[in-house]
């Protein structure tokens, strides 16, 4: 879940697990913090676009 920590408590509150990291991959899907770690978000995108299709259920931390 890609959150500002402002809003910790309504994420936690709504069933989203926040990860202070620049950068999280969870079946896929791609999230960061906030626009200051735009350049981790888009160098994984592309990590992730060259690996290829994931089987559904993997999951990894990134």
């Amino acid at each position: 879940m890609t959150s500002y920590k402002s809003i910790r408590t309504d994420v936690k509150n709504a069933g989203g697990n926040r990860v202070d990291k620049e950068v999280v991959v969870d079946r896929g899907i791609v999230t960061s913090r906030n626009p200051d770690d735009l350049d981790a978000f888009c160098a994984k995108i592309l990590e992730e676009i060259e690996e290829g299709a994931h089987r559904r259920g993997h999951r990894k931390a990134g």
